[in-house]
């Protein structure tokens, strides 16, 4: 999907479309990948000096709750967000060192035990975490 999708359903829902948040969307759809907020704030503060880590947090937080990205905890207790997927359901495997996410083509979810009787799943996510190839040829 293109920024301006993206942008369209930010002002569908009436909120502002600040040259910050444009910039996030944009760093997020050209990265394609998981990102940390120090990484986003690192590239932000190239046109945004001033801009602080309440406002780049503030900006991710409400376009993870408008559902344009995602967010996911990492081992290291690290959030990182992403461009949310098309699909919503999917699954990946994910690169602990770049961000790199890989989808996993199947639904876990069917290879597993059933939901207990009387329990309706409503939601789940499966994130395998790793090393990708290319970080684990680098490191060699």
């Amino acid at each position: 999907m293109q920024s301006q999708s993206y942008l369209d359903q930010l002002r569908k829902q009436g909120l502002k479309l600040t040259g910050q948040r444009k910039m996030i969307l944009h760093i997020l759809l050209t990265e394609n990948r998981y990102m940390s907020a120090k990484e986003l704030i690192d590239q932000v503060q190239e046109q945004y000096p001033h801009i602080s880590y309440d406002t780049i947090y503030r900006n991710l937080r409400m376009l993870r709750d408008e559902h344009i990205i995602e967010e996911s905890m990492f081992e290291d207790g690290s959030a990182r967000f992403r461009i949310r997927c098309a699909d919503p359901h999917h699954h990946h495997f994910i690169c602990t060192r770049c961000g790199a996410t890989i989808p996993i083509e199947a639904c876990p979810m069917e290879l597993t035990v059933p939901a207990p009787e009387g329990f309706l799943v409503q939601s789940h996510r499966f994130e395998v975490f790793g090393v990708c190839g290319q970080c684990r040829d680098v490191t060699k």
